[in-house]
């Protein structure tokens, strides 16, 4: 019988009611901009995550940072 090693694969991801499978492998992934209907009220969103979720906003500020030193 195969079986997964824990050790060597990904967890398996969190999948939203439609189906799509979320970024994160967490319930905390930050909000869709397609889910809002104008960017203010995405980014009033956004804020409210990062303020909620430091540790996980910290994270993606660096990897951006990363991405755009690299260009």
């Amino acid at each position: 019988m195969f079986e997964t090693n824990i050790l060597f694969s990904d967890p398996p991801r969190q999948i939203e009611p439609d189906g799509q499978l979320l970024i994160f492998w967490v319930d905390e992934e930050p909000p869709d901009p397609d889910d809002f209907k104008s960017l203010g009220e995405y980014e009033k969103q956004y804020q409210v995550w990062a303020e909620t979720y430091p540790e996980l906003n910290q994270a993606i500020e660096s990897r951006i940072k990363q991405i755009k030193e690299r260009l």
